[in-house]
C-alpha cells in the first residue's frame, strides 16, 4: 500500500485485519515491514510510483509508503529524519544533502526529459528557438504569460536556471505566475491561463490528452532529467532503515531496472536507466 502526500491509505497488515478480524495481527507487525519514503510529485504523478511499489511489494512482501512532494521538500523531510529513502530529481541539492553526512548511499539511476510546453499557436515562437535558454528569452520578451511551480522543486530549480542562463530575471515580467502547485496543478493552470510551463515529459505524457498544450521546445542538453534515490540515516539502524535498503537494493538490481524500462504511457517508454552514476 501506498500513501501519497495527505491522503492516507492504510497499511496491508492493518487492512487485512478488518478483512478478516479472527486473523492475529497487529499495527507494530506492519510497521516491522514498512517503511517511509519521500519522492518527487513527477514519480506519481505519471504512474511510475504504483509499478514500483506493486512490484517490490510482490518481490519482496514489504509495504513502501510513499509521500508525494517537490524534491525540495523530499530532501528537507530527509534532513529531519522523518522518511528513510527519498527518490528526488535536483542534482545539486542532493549532492549538497549528501555532503551533510546524514546518507548511507547516494545513486542517479534514471532520467528522463524536462519539456517547455504551452499553448498550440505558440504566441512567443519558442518553437523556433535553438536552445532552451533562447526559448525562455523569447517567452520574457513577448510578455507571455509563464506558469512557475514555485514550489522547491527540482523542476522548480530547473526553471530558475534555465531563466538565469537566459539572463531574464521573470519576476520583472506582470505575467509571470508563481503558483505553488504539484506539476499536475502546474499544468492544468497553464493550460487555462494559456501560458507556458516546464515539465516533465512523463507527467505531460500522462495528463497532455486532457490539456490544450503543445510540447513547444524539447532536447537541449540543459533539458536532461536525472532522478536520483539516497538512503538516510547514520547509526543505530531500525526495522524501516534496513527495509529501506531492501527497497533500495531491488530498485537497483536487474528486477528493478525492468520495472523502470517496462514503464509505458501510451505505449511509449519514459524513463531510461542511468548506469554507474553516483
Amino acid at each position: 500500500m501506498i500513501t501519497v502526500g495527505r491522503r492516507q491509505l492504510l497499511p496491508l497488515a492493518i487492512l487485512v485485519c478488518f478483512v478478516l478480524p479472527g486473523m492475529r495481527c497487529r499495527a507494530e507487525e506492519a510497521q516491522h515491514k514498512s517503511f517511509v519514503m519521500a519522492i518527487t510529485t513527477s514519480i506519481q504523478d505519471s504512474g511510475l510510483l504504483a509499478s514500483l511499489a506493486e512490484g517490490f511489494g510482490r518481490d519482496t512482501g514489504l509495504v513502501a509508503n510513499a509521500t508525494s512532494v517537490g524534491s525540495g521538500r523530499a530532501l528537507q523531510m530527509a534532513a529531519d529524519g522523518t522518511v528513510q529513502l527519498t527518490l528526488t530529481h535536483d542534482p545539486a541539492a542532493e549532492q549538497a544533502f549528501v555532503r551533510t553526512g546524514k546518507t548511507r548511499s547516494y545513486r542517479q539511476f534514471m532520467k528522463s526529459d524536462f519539456v517547455i510546453v504551452g499553448p498550440p499557436d505558440d504566441p512567443a515562437h519558442i518553437g523556433k528557438a535553438h536552445s532552451s535558454a533562447e526559448a525562455f528569452q523569447m517567452i520574457a520578451a513577448t510578455k507571455s504569460r509563464f506558469v512557475s511551480r514555485d514550489d522547491r522543486s527540482g523542476t522548480n530549480t530547473r526553471e530558475l536556471q534555465l531563466w538565469s542562463a537566459a539572463g531574464v530575471d521573470p519576476s520583472t515580467n506582470a505575467h509571470y505566475q508563481r503558483l505553488r502547485q504539484s506539476m499536475s496543478g502546474a499544468l492544468r493552470s497553464a493550460s487555462e491561463m494559456r501560458g507556458y510551463t516546464l515539465t516533465d515529459l512523463a507527467t505531460f505524457a500522462e495528463l497532455g490528452p486532457s490539456l490544450d498544450l503543445s510540447i513547444l521546445f524539447r532536447g537541449d542538453p540543459a533539458l536532461d532529467n536525472v532522478y536520483s534515490v539516497i538512503l538516510v540515516g547514520r547509526g543505530n539502524l531500525t526495522d524501516e532503515d534496513r527495509n529501506a535498503a531492501r527497497f533500495e537494493q531491488w530498485l537497483l538490481s536487474p528486477r528493478g531496472k525492468q520495472v523502470v524500462e517496462n514503464f509505458r504511457i501510451k505505449g511509449q517508454q519514459q524513463f531510461f536507466w542511468v548506469a554507474n552514476r553516483e
